[in-house]
């Protein structure tokens, strides 16, 4: 939205240290802006309570809210509220050794629209910077084992995935691109998404580029999600149809001394062979 001259966004980002101390600081603040009359929506009203502010403060953290504010903040033994809410569906699992640290009245709730949405906008933003941000999240989540529940949740999310390394100039937009694609590639029930978004040609073109210190990595990722795609039968015909022009590149890159990209070339190569 248009902020106009006197209202500015605020990011807060944890670079390093404590995240409790982080959590801490931050709701401080935020009770103390709030308190001002410092936030306001995007139409210009001014928000005076969490429960007035959007996705992921819900409704049902208020009461949480109100017990943390009414608590001495000065405490070294307090809980902070937590930024997002999370349920047990999240793979981020916190194990709680001294169970006195542990609050049984919250209810930790989070869906996969609230996780996973905000990395999809941040994946299309304007700017390349968010990018970055972005599709790092994105391959961390992959990571992770959600890239089903990513696709599910955002069905465009590997057509974004696509359209970056193919228009991006960006290096780290583009090794990143690739590595969620390579990561995603690992579970067969994205296949059918991937071959769809158009990438086995950027991903060969990638995979069969020269080799350079500064882009290997990106290069292996492509690699890496050849090999993926080409664990599952039906997904070898569209991975040889995208690299048939490029066997000869592929078989000296298959004697290169990068060993990951030696692998990865080796394993499409074994793949297509069978085929």
């Amino acid at each position: 939205p248009t902020l106009g001259t006197d209202r500015f966004l605020v990011e807060f980002v944890r670079r390093e240290g404590c995240s409790m101390a982080f959590n801490q600081l931050f709701s401080k603040l935020q009770a103390s802006f709030l308190e001002q009359d410092m936030v306001t929506k995007p139409d210009g009203d001014f928000v005076s309570s969490i429960a007035e502010l959007p996705s992921p403060f819900k409704a049902e953290d208020i009461a949480w809210e109100n017990k943390f504010a009414s608590e001495e903040s000065s405490s070294s033994d307090s809980l902070p509220r937590p930024l997002l809410s999370r349920s047990t569906s999240v793979t981020t699992n916190t194990t709680v050794d001294d169970e006195s640290d542990f609050d049984s009245d919250l209810e930790l709730r989070c869906s996969d629209e609230d996780l996973f949405q905000p990395l999809y906008a941040m994946s299309k933003s304007e700017f390349e910077d968010v990018h970055v941000q972005g599709l790092s999240l994105v391959v961390h989540e992959a990571k992770r084992g959600n890239a089903e529940r990513m696709l599910n949740t955002c069905p465009a999310i590997v057509e974004i995935l696509v359209e970056r390394l193919g228009s991006s100039g960006h290096s780290e937009v583009r090794r990143n691109a690739c590595t969620a694609l390579c990561e995603f590639a690992k579970t067969p029930e994205t296949h059918e998404a991937i071959i769809r978004a158009g990438s086995l040609k950027f991903l060969a073109e990638v995979a069969s580029s020269p080799l350079k210190p500064a882009t290997v990595e990106t290069q292996r990722q492509a690699a890496g999600a050849l090999a993926n795609l080409c664990s599952n039968k039906d997904s070898v015909q569209a991975v040889f149809e995208a690299v048939q022009d490029k066997v000869a590149v592929f078989e000296e890159l298959a004697n290169c001394e990068d060993s990951r990209l030696t692998q990865s070339i080796q394993d499409v190569h074994r793949a297509l062979e069978a085929f």
